[in-house]
């Protein structure tokens, strides 16, 4: 490691005598840092149009923006490389958002890439929301409950900071489908999560995204092969800044859809995503 960075050699020493999905996953860290100067675990939306992993965090995040209210202070846990802040730091009706993160290299970058007056970087712990009670009008959480060991302890944080009918947005993968990354601490299964969620609010609506297993092993093998072909010199993502395409995108994908999870089978989800709140909405 040098200043926190992945160095070939450590990569190679690493993936020495692993299996091949674990050595795998260590190469695509390395060739994350090396392509894009992304040195942090996280989506960072670099394939504009074409990763259908990228379009469904982006549509998690248009799709909390409709419970946005008037001026209201707005709380992004683990916000990682800040696009999502970004997009909803931009809504008209936005006021403040603060992106918290417990990663320092991460805030770096999200300040650096995504930044907007009315953002606040913090760093913090999702177990210990650093904020007072009732403080937020709205928090949304997108893929950060299966990184953490307590989720019960979690959710109960995020309602303390909430204030009396505010809106919680969260998502995670359905353990069915996952690739049970080392760093996924706990997968939930559809019922498991929504039930996790109602048990800390009284009032919850279950939505969910899909997507076929096929097109998510395609889209790994693809992903690699662009970064591979970036740190050879041969260009294939984009130089410099991130592309915020989500600004301007008007491609639709079936798969994008956050749909109500009683349209589709367990089976056939990819991701829980909870709208939950204390009081009815």
């Amino acid at each position: 490691m040098e200043d926190g960075r992945m160095t070939l050699e450590a990569v190679l020493g690493k993936a020495r005598g692993l299996v091949p999905r674990e050595g795998w996953l260590t190469l695509r860290r390395y060739l994350r840092e090396k392509a894009m100067g992304v040195d942090f675990d996280g989506i960072v939306p670099f394939f504009p149009g074409k990763s259908c992993i990228e379009r469904q965090h982006i549509m998690r995040y248009r799709f909390a923006a409709r419970y946005i209210q008037a001026t209201s202070r707005l709380l992004d846990v683990a916000c990682g490389g800040g696009y999502g802040s970004h997009f909803l730091a931009g809504m008209a009706q936005a006021g403040t958002v603060f992106a918290l993160d417990h990663c320092p290299r991460a805030l770096a970058y999200a300040q650096a890439h995504y930044y907007r007056p009315n953002i606040k970087f913090c760093l913090g712990n999702a177990l210990a929301l650093p904020f007072p009670t009732g403080f937020f009008d709205m928090v949304v959480s997108f893929e950060t409950i299966e990184h953490l060991p307590d989720g019960r302890r979690f959710l109960g944080e995020v309602r303390r900071v909430l204030k009396p009918g505010g809106f919680f947005v969260c998502s995670t993968p359905n353990a069915a489908h996952s690739f049970h990354q080392d760093y996924h601490l706990k997968e939930y299964y559809p019922e498991e999560f929504f039930a996790l969620v109602e048990e800390a609010f009284p009032w919850v609506e279950r939505y969910c995204q899909t997507q076929d297993g096929f097109s998510r092993y395609r889209e790994f093998l693809w992903r690699g092969y662009c970064l591979a072909r970036n740190v050879a010199g041969q260009t294939v993502l984009g130089k410099g800044e991130p592309t915020p395409y989500y600004i301007r995108g008007t491609e639709h994908y079936p798969e994008e859809e956050v749909r109500p999870a009683a349209a589709v089978t367990p089976q056939e989800t990819s991701i829980m995503i909870a709208v939950a709140s204390t009081l009815p909405f």
